[in-house]
């Protein structure tokens, strides 16, 4: 538990310390939900009204059997976020043969008063 002199935050922990769910002063909670390997995959929030998925994170892994394994190659996706869903929009990222980030697009929303949801 941390208190601040904003409210109060409490934080639920895994057994390898990465936080599970963690709740805020003002009725907001958030759950982490993580892939077989520990990776951030899914980000849900609650503001009250319900439980709503804003942050989707797609390895390039899982995208070998969706796509052509030539994609995956030719941008070294396998390990590394290919795809980052948020409440902005979408980022694609592309990796040099070492993993490291070479080129980053993000495509944002064109409707700003809709909120992301991105469970369907």
């Amino acid at each position: 538990m941390t208190a601040n002199t904003k409210g109060q935050n409490w934080a639920f922990g895994a057994v390898d310390g990465q936080p599970v769910r963690m709740w805020r002063s003002g009725n907001l909670t958030s759950r982490q939900v993580y892939d077989a390997l520990r990776r951030p995959r899914e980000q849900y929030v609650d503001e009250g009204s319900g439980e709503r998925l804003v942050t989707l994170t797609v390895y390039g892994d899982e995208l070998i059997d969706a796509a052509d394994s030539m994609t995956v190659s030719a941008n070294h996706w396998k390990g590394q976020p290919a795809h980052v869903y948020d409440t902005a929009g979408r980022v694609t990222f592309q990796y040099d043969f070492r993993g490291q980030t070479v080129k980053q697009t993000r495509q944002v929303f064109t409707e700003i008063e809709t909120e992301a949801d991105w469970s369907a």
